[in-house]
């Protein structure tokens, strides 16, 4: 489940009496809910008076969160076109390097937040994916395909019905292209991630796909954000 805590604050490198707005007798730094950075000049001027820029952000977030969280960020930056490729690189350089293989995680063509933080939990266990692939017989595009054999469909709408007949035409399709289908909401994605695991580790099992050699297994957010894939298993190749 994604939980958001903490609210980050980047003030002047000579900020000082930063109080709550609640209880000015409450310095900000005494809040567990709130992380003040005192940033250098340069960083207040890419930016403007109510945010930092995008670049900035995103490096708090590979720093300050959890990876599946960073990766889900960049996902969402680079789709929607706020990050370009050079100006990834440029993120990457600024962060320590023990942290830059991040860029082996992260995919343009991530639609949605749920979709990324499965894509990442499905690769931290070990499995391959594949995003957004083409249905021959549609030319739709399915999410997720897990290990070449099983089709995820994220599904993150609230209300179902308006798309109920075409959800249920694309799992035939799904299913005649050779994959098995599955449908979990964002709500299972983010509350019931462990249940989804399963389902997907039963499936391929009915297929004859032993499930893979965990790689690091997902569970509460770790205070280092990425993955030590070298010293605990074999490494994740980058999706193509």
């Amino acid at each position: 489940m994604i939980e958001h805590t903490v609210l980050h604050v980047s003030v002047p490198f000579n900020a000082a009496r930063q109080r709550s707005p609640v209880n000015r007798f409450v310095p900000l730094r005494r809040r567990s809910d709130v992380a003040l950075h005192w940033d250098p000049p340069d960083l207040s001027e890419r930016g403007d008076v109510s945010s930092v820029a995008i670049r900035d952000a995103l490096r708090r977030v590979i720093l300050d969160e959890s990876f599946e969280q960073a990766v889900a960020a960049l996902d969402w930056a680079l789709h929607l076109g706020l990050l370009d490729e050079f100006d990834l690189e440029l993120l990457l350089l600024s962060v320590p390097r023990g942290l830059r293989h991040i860029r082996d995680w992260v995919d343009a063509r991530c639609e949605s937040l749920p979709e990324s933080l499965a894509r990442t939990r499905f690769r931290i266990a070990g499995h391959h994916v594949d995003s957004q692939v083409r249905l021959e017989e549609t030319g739709e595009r399915e999410d997720l395909v897990v290990d070449g054999q099983i089709g995820v469909d994220v599904d993150g709408r609230e209300f179902h019905e308006p798309y109920f007949e075409r959800d249920r035409s694309k799992d035939g399709v799904v299913n005649r292209a050779g994959l098995h289908a599955m449908r979990p909401s964002a709500a299972t994605v983010f509350r019931r991630w462990d249940g989804l695991q399963r389902a997907v580790t039963v499936a391929l099992a009915a297929r004859g796909f032993a499930p893979p050699s965990e790689i690091q297994g997902f569970g509460t957010p770790r205070r280092r954000r990425v993955p030590r894939l070298q010293a605990t298993g074999p490494p994740v190749r980058p999706e193509s």
